[in-house]
């Protein structure tokens, strides 16, 4: 499909050669041959064509919008008010029970998770991250077995790429609720940000060991950056600090792979290397990692279970084991176990800010700081 184009500009270069402008064009075609409204026919309008079909098609282009816009920070095409095409099930795939089909639909899932909190941001709009962590929370329980991330161990014995990518999407999500600006350079990370970055550490780890970056998609890049950003300041914490460092050295080398093949990949790369250098490097205590952060995001800090959740509840397939950091966060420290993920007041959007970077490279650190 044509929203798979590559690009071979900066996503915010003005042009009808990069993926932005063909899924726009494709979504209109799409619209046209009224993909998007339910029919009760059951008769082919050409050949090979079906419900299912035609089901399929039109949520890939839903999903794909979503994940576009939240990463760019762009108004969606696709309004749900104007669909009436139900989202496909399983028969409506060759292969019913296969393991496609079920990161498939779980992905699709997902991906209207991802609008929904995507548009409040964009808009403005009333957003809890509470209620969307338990959204999220209750669509990784409500997975099939067969779809569970097997990182709970030190080595992934088998990598199904598929099932680890919809993950990258989920950590990504995930670290992008749990950030807050209130510091210099960086967004402060809540608990829940930082194992979820390392998490997408810990997959593009087994991605880099079996050589299969090249496979993915230009939107890796994001997912990259996302969780560096979460991790910048995990580097000056004491006792996580190292283990931070090799998360972050792990998502550097990924980007670099990425950045071959695609040119947003480049630019990110660029852009995340300067910031690095420029974030000062001293060690501070356990306790409050950061001056200025709302004393909700100390490390230590005890919340009530009314107006929080348990964070843990996001990584169900995580131990000891995945990575040292979630290693040394979770299980050496009682007191970050206990701790709960506050509500925090999304004081800024990310993705606009990265639009910016996109913009000028060179004015990344300044533009970052706009917020």
């Amino acid at each position: 499909m044509l929203f798979y184009w590559f690009s071979a500009d900066r996503p915010n270069t003005v042009g009808i050669d990069n993926t932005w402008w063909w899924t726009g064009v494709v979504i209109r075609l799409a619209q046209q041959m009224r993909l998007h409204r339910h029919s009760s026919s059951t008769l082919p309008q050409c050949e090979g064509d079906s419900p299912g079909l035609r089901r399929r098609i039109w949520w890939t282009l839903v999903a794909r919008e979503r994940i576009s816009c939240i990463s760019q920070g762009r108004p969606c095409v696709i309004d749900p008010a104007d669909c009436t095409n139900p989202m496909p099930t399983k028969e409506d795939f060759p292969d019913p029970d296969g393991i496609g089909t079920s990161v498939f639909l779980s992905w699709l899932n997902l991906c209207d998770i991802v609008g929904d909190i995507g548009t409040k941001i964009r808009r403005d709009l009333p957003f809890s991250e509470i209620a969307s962590g338990r959204t999220l929370i209750q669509w990784v329980e409500n997975l099939p077995s067969s779809l569970h991330l097997p990182i709970g161990g030190e080595r992934t014995i088998f990598l199904h790429p598929e099932v680890h990518g919809i993950y990258l999407t989920y950590f990504s999500t995930i670290t992008l609720i749990h950030l807050n600006k209130c510091t210099k350079l960086f967004p402060q990370a809540s608990t829940a940000a930082v194992v979820a970055a390392s998490c997408t550490a810990r997959i593009f780890y087994d991605y880099l060991l079996r050589g299969s970056l090249r496979f993915l998609a230009g939107q890796a890049g994001w997912y990259i950056i996302i969780a560096i950003l979460a991790l910048a300041h995990s580097r000056r914490v004491e006792g996580i600090g190292q283990a931070a460092e090799r998360d972050i050295k792990i998502l550097q080398a990924a980007i670099k792979e990425m950045a071959r093949l695609w040119p947003s990949s480049r630019m990110f790369e660029e852009g995340i290397e300067k910031l690095l250098n420029m974030e000062p490097k001293e060690i501070v205590g356990p306790i409050a990692t950061m001056e200025n952060c709302p004393p909700s995001l100390d490390r230590n800090d005890s919340l009530s279970p009314t107006d929080s959740i348990d964070w843990r509840a996001y990584f169900p397939f995580i131990s000891a084991e995945t990575s040292p950091l979630i290693g040394t966060l979770l299980f050496n420290s009682p007191a970050m176990a206990a701790m709960a993920v506050p509500e925090i007041d999304l004081a800024f959007t990310l993705s606009p800010q990265l639009n910016n970077f996109l913009l000028d490279s060179e004015m990344f650190e300044l533009n970052f700081l706009n917020l």
